[in-house]
């Protein structure tokens, strides 16, 4: 690993290791992080920085993907109430 990819992926650590999800979640995204592209673990340091609670949420819409086990209408009906959410956060 390069200096900067060590360095995200220690940050990235922290603000998992700092969040309220389970510990078998934090294995998880322990486990997973070092072989997500750079720019993934960079995304996913510099919103959880801003806003520690992303975390939780980036996992739980993790988690309900990965629940649909590749059911397109689950998967579908997924991305239309992300799209809501997101839509309903620019709005504010």
């Amino acid at each position: 690993m390069n200096p900067d990819r060590t360095d995200l992926t220690a940050r990235a650590f922290a603000l998992i290791d700092g969040s309220k999800l389970s510990d078998a979640d934090k294995e998880l995204l322990r486990g997973r992080l070092p072989y997500a592209p750079t720019m993934v673990v960079q995304l996913f340091v510099e919103v959880c920085e801003e806003d520690p609670f992303s975390v939780d949420a980036l996992v739980m819409n993790l988690k309900k993907k990965l629940d649909a086990q590749g059911n397109l209408q689950k998967l579908h009906e997924i991305a239309k109430q992300d799209k809501r959410e997101l839509e309903a956060a620019l709005a504010n």
